[in-house]
C-alpha cells in the first residue's frame, strides 16, 4: 500500500518496477537519481556506511525543523502595529486561521547558528534534480511532518517514495531496514505532527493574549497546550494536600509458636473480605487472553482487533491490580474501633488457635520488567543515579548518534517481531563486556517475556542495544551507566524466570477475624541476578515458616498493635510528574483505564524545565510545588482548559488520524471550537472576578525595576529618560539594553569566600584582582563558582570550616 496520498506515474511505475524484480532494491537501479533527505547530520554517516557507492544517491541533512508556522501578523498585516489590548478591544482574537500556512524559519542566532534559509535551498536542489525522494528522518510524527512540509513547500511532494526506518543507526540494524521505505504510515505521521503544531499554535497564541488581558492585571501569563495541565496537575495535588483530613486507623502483628514443632514465626491480623469483584474480574481477564491468543496475528485484518482486545485488556488489569490493592488495604487496616477492641480482646483471651488453612503453592514464577520506555528510564536514572531528565535524555540521544542504542523518544515498552533477528548478534556482544559476563543466558537465545510483540508497537520500540560491536573500553562515564540500564533490561528477558513457592497460613480467632503468615521462598534467582528490584514483593532464600497441618494448635507469643492515620497522596517530584505526563491516570484514579498522555517523550523533560525556568514550578527540597503567580493563573483559569484529560484526548485523536478513524480536517475543526469555547470562558472569569481588562503598555515599573534601574544607571553614569520611569514597557527595553554593558562582578558573599579561603590558588588571586579593578570576565566569574563548588565539597574546606568553629568557641 502507497503512504504517498497523490504519487507521480513514476513512482507507481518504479513500485511496479520493484514488485517485477524483487531481487533488487531500491538502490540498485542506479538509472534513477535518488534524494535521501535526513533529519540531522548525525544521521548521513550512518547511511552511507550502509549504501553502495554511487552518484545516483543524494544525502542532504535538514535541521530538524526548518519551518515553522506563520506568525498571526503574517496572515493581516494589520495585526503587527496592535498592542495585545487592542486584539482584544477590536475582537481580533480568537484568531484561528482558514488555512493554516508555513515559512522557512529565520537563521538562528543560538547556539548552532543553523542557516535555515540555506538548508531549504540545499534539500530544494536535491529535491529537483532526484527522480524520487525518501524520508530518512526519524520515525515520528515530528520526523514525519518536519520532513513533509518542506517537500511540500518545494513542490516534490509527488516523487516520495516512503521513509526509511531510523530507529537504529548501527549497521545490521540499518542495513535490513534501508532496503524498505514503504512500511511506515509517514504521511499520516505527518498529519498528525502538523495538526499538533497548529493546535498548539492556536491554543496558546489566543489563550495567553486573552488571559494576559483580561486576567493578568498587568502579568503576561502564558498559556500552553501542555504546560497549562501540567500546573493543573500540580494545582491540584497540593489541594488535595491542602484539604485532606487524616483519619486514625490500626494495624495489628506478632509473634506466635506452632506447638507440635515449637517454631516460632511472626503473624498478622487480618479481617475476612469479600473478593468476588476480583474473582469476577480475573475471569474476564482470561476470556479476553484466550480470544487474543485465537487470533493470528500474523495476519494485518486481525491487528485492529487485537489492539483494541488489548486496549481493553489494559483497563482490565489496571482494575484488578487497584481492586486487589483496595482488597488488600481493607482486610489488613481497621478503622472500626469497636472492632479493634473485639481483636485484642479475642486474641489476648483465646492465646491458642487452630489452623484453619494451610497450603504451600508451588511453580510460582515472577516475568522481569518489559524494555524502558523513555519515561521509565528518566525516572529510574533519577532514582538510581540522580540524573535530571533532561540529562538521561540528552545521554541517551548521544548514544542513538553514536550507533549504540535504539531512537530514545519512545513511550513503547515492547520490540517489534521482526527485531528478534537481531538476538544472535546483540547478546553474545553484551555478554562479552564485564559487566555481565557473570551472567548466564539459556541457549538457544528465546526470549521467556513477551517484549517482542508487534501489536503493542507504533512508531518506536522500547529502548534496546543495537548490533554495534561493544567493547568495555568503548564507553565511559555517564554513557556507559545508561547503556548498561537498557543493556541489562534487554537482557532479563532472555534470562531464565525468577522461580519461586509460596507457604501460606491462616487461624481463624473468629467469625471476622483471622490471623495470617506468608513466606515466598526463592527456588531460582533467573533474572533477579541481573535486575533485583524487590518493590511491592519479599522474599526469602530459606523457609523459616514451619510446615503445619490443619487443626494443628498456634500460640500467641506476643500482639502489637500500630496506630497510624492515614496520608495524603505525596507532593510531585520531577519524576512522579513526569510518569503523571505519560499517563494521567497514574494521577487522577477517576480516570482507570485510561491509557493517555500529554506531551510527548521527546518534549515532556523540556517543558518542565521550561516551566521551572520561567518560575511557573518551584523546587522545594525535591518537591514541586507552584509559585504564587502560577497559583493565581490556574485558580483563575476554567478547569475545562488547563484540563489534563481534555489535552490527552486531543493527544489520543492525532493517534486517530494515524490509524485513519480522524482527518486532519476534523481535528482542526474540533480544536477551532474548543478555542472559541475557552475564549467565552475566559470573558466570563473575568466578569465573575470583576477584573479590568488592562493596556499593559501604560503601567508604571514595578519598584523592584525602579530599584534596579537606578542601580545600573549609577553604575554606568547614566540619566534615566522620563518615559522609561512612566511606562513599563519602556523600562523594559532600557534595561534589556543597558544591564548588558554592567560590569561583571561577584557577589559579596563569594567575593568574601574567596578571599577568605583562596589565597594560596593563583587563578583565585587572579580573579579577586580583575573584580577589584571591575575588568572581570564572564569567564573568570564562571571559574569563580566552579572554584567555589568544588572547594565546599573538598575535606580542606571541611577541615578549616570546623578549625574555625573551634577557634570562635574557644575565643567565646
Amino acid at each position: 500500500m502507497l503512504k504517498n496520498p497523490k504519487p507521480s506515474k513514476e513512482v507507481l511505475d518504479f513500485y511496479n518496477l520493484l514488485q517485477a524484480d524483487k531481487s533488487k532494491y531500491w538502490y540498485d537501479f542506479t538509472q534513477y537519481k535518488f534524494a535521501l533527505i535526513a533529519e540531522k547530520p548525525s544521521q548521513i554517516q550512518a547511511i552511507v556506511s550502509v549504501l553502495p557507492k554511487g552518484k545516483h544517491i543524494k544525502i542532504v541533512s535538514l535541521s530538524g525543523h526548518i519551518m515553522e508556522l506563520n506568525d498571526f501578523e503574517d496572515y493581516d498585516a494589520t495585526l503587527k502595529s496592535k498592542s495585545w489590548y487592542k486584539l482584544v478591544k477590536d475582537k481580533n482574537v480568537p484568531f484561528i486561521p482558514t488555512t493554516f500556512k508555513n515559512k522557512v524559519k529565520s537563521k538562528s542566532t543560538g547556539k548552532f547558528k543553523s542557516d535555515y534559509g540555506k538548508i531549504y535551498l540545499n534539500m530544494i536542489d536535491a529535491a529537483d534534480e532526484a527522480d524520487f525522494i525518501i524520508s530518512c528522518t526519524d520515525p515520528d510524527n515530528e520526523g514525519a511532518s518536519l520532513f513533509y512540509q518542506p517537500i511540500e513547500k518545494s513542490g516534490n511532494l509527488h516523487k516520495v517514495l516512503g521513509q526509511i526506518n531510523m530507529s537504529k543507526l548501527d549497521f545490521f540494524s540499518l542495513q535490513e531496514e534501508i532496503k524498505t521505505f514503504d512500511v511506515i504510515e509517514y504521511f499520516k505521521m505527518a498529519q498528525a505532527g502538523i495538526a499538533r503544531s497548529e493546535f498548539d499554535w492556536t491554543f496558546g497564541l489566543n489563550n495567553t493574549i486573552l488571559a494576559s488581558v483580561l486576567l493578568g492585571g498587568g502579568t503576561t501569563y502564558h498559556i500552553g497546550g501542555v504546560k497549562s495541565p501540567v500546573l493543573r496537575m500540580v494545582y491540584d495535588r497540593i489541594k488535595s494536600v491542602e484539604n485532606f483530613k487524616s483519619e486514625k486507623y490500626w494495624q495489628f502483628s506478632g509473634s506466635a509458636k506452632h506447638l507440635k514443632t515449637s517454631k516460632e514465626f511472626n503473624y498478622i491480623v487480618k479481617v475476612k473480605q469479600d473478593n468476588v469483584e476480583i474473582l469476577k474480574t480475573q475471569k474476564a481477564i482470561d476470556l479476553l487472553e484466550m480470544k487474543i491468543n485465537g487470533l493470528d496475528k500474523e495476519k494485518p485484518e486481525s491487528l485492529v482487533e487485537i489492539n483494541n482486545f488489548y486496549e481493553e485488556l489494559n483497563k482490565l488489569r489496571w482494575n484488578l491490580s487497584e481492586l486487589t490493592k483496595e482488597f488488600e488495604t481493607s482486610e489488613r487496616d481497621i478503622y472500626n474501633t469497636s472492632l479493634k477492641n473485639n481483636i485484642e480482646e479475642a486474641i489476648k483471651n483465646g492465646l491458642r488457635f487452630k489452623v484453619t488453612n494451610f497450603e504451600t503453592t508451588k511453580g510460582l514464577t515472577r516475568n522481569p520488567p518489559l524494555a524502558y520506555s523513555l519515561t521509565d528510564l528518566q525516572a529510574e536514572a533519577g532514582s538510581l543515579h540522580n540524573f535530571t531528565p533532561a540529562k538521561t535524555l540528552e545521554i541517551a540521544q548521544k548514544l542513538y548518534e553514536g550507533q549504540y542504542q535504539s531512537y530514545p523518544r519512545t513511550d513503547s515498552r515492547y520490540y517489534a517481531v521482526g527485531e528478534m533477528s537481531n538476538i544472535k548478534k546483540i547478546i553474545p556482544n553484551l555478554l562479552s563486556l564485564a559487566t555481565f559476563s557473570h551472567i548466564s543466558v539459556p541457549t538457544p537465545y528465546k526470549a521467556k517475556t513477551g517484549v517482542f510483540n508487534s501489536s503493542k508497537v507504533s512508531a518506536h520500540t522500547g529502548l534496546a542495544p543495537t548490533t554495534k560491536d561493544v567493547k568495555d573500553s568503548s564507553l565511559n562515564g555517564e554513557m556507559k551507566t545508561i547503556y548498561d540500564m537498557v543493556a541489562t533490561r534487554y537482557l532479563i528477558q532472555f534470562m531464565d524466570k525468577f522461580e519461586y513457592y509460596q507457604v501460606k497460613l491462616d487461624a481463624d480467632v473468629g467469625a471476622q477475624i483471622y490471623i495470617t503468615a506468608q513466606q515466598n521462598v526463592e527456588i531460582n534467582k533467573g533474572w533477579k541476578e541481573l535486575y533485583d528490584t524487590n518493590i511491592g514483593f519479599s522474599c526469602v532464600k530459606k523457609q523459616t515458616l514451619p510446615n503445619m497441618l490443619i487443626g494443628d494448635e498456634i500460640e500467641i507469643l506476643t500482639i502489637e498493635r500500630s496506630d497510624l492515620e492515614t496520608k495524603p497522596q505525596p507532593m510531585f517530584n520531577d519524576f512522579s510528574l513526569l510518569k503523571g505526563m505519560e499517563r494521567i491516570s497514574r494521577i487522577y484514579p477517576e480516570l482507570e483505564g485510561l491509557e493517555r498522555g500529554i506531551g510527548t517523550p521527546a518534549t515532556r523533560a523540556s517543558i518542565l524545565e521550561q516551566l521551572f525556568k520561567a518560575k511557573y514550578l518551584i523546587k522545594k527540597g525535591r518537591i514541586v510545588d507552584l509559585s504564587s503567580k502560577a497559583k493565581t493563573l490556574i485558580g483563575l483559569l476554567p478547569e475545562d482548559m488547563t484540563s489534563p484529560k481534555l489535552r490527552a484526548d486531543m493527544e489520543h485523536k492525532l493517534e486517530e488520524i494515524i490509524s485513519g478513524k480522524l482527518t486532519k480536517k476534523d481535528y482542526e475543526k474540533e480544536f477551532t471550537d474548543l478555542i472559541i469555547q475557552q475564549t467565552q470562558q475566559l470573558y466570563d472569569v473575568a466578569s465573575t472576578h470583576k477584573i479590568e481588562a488592562t493596556e499593559k503598555e501604560i503601567l508604571p515599573p514595578s519598584d523592584k525595576q525602579l530599584k534596579f534601574a537606578y542601580q545600573v544607571a549609577k553604575e554606568l553614569k547614566l540619566k534615566i529618560p522620563k518615559e522609561v520611569l512612566e511606562l513599563k514597557d519602556e523600562m523594559t527595553k532600557w534595561l534589556k539594553i543597558n544591564e548588558k554593558k554592567m560590569p561583571v562582578t561577584l557577589s559579596e558573599k563569594q567575593y568574601a569566600f574567596l578571599k577568605e579561603y583562596g589565597s594560596d590558588d593563583k587563578n583565585v588571586v587572579a580573579i579577586l584582582e580583575a573584580c577589584d579593578n571591575k575588568s572581570l570576565t564572564k569567564s573568570q566569574q564562571f571559574e569563580a563558582s566552579k572554584w567555589l563548588g568544588n572547594f565546599m565539597k573538598s575535606s580542606e574546606f571541611r577541615s578549616k570550616r570546623a578549625k574555625k568553629a573551634a577557634n570562635t568557641r574557644k575565643k567565646k
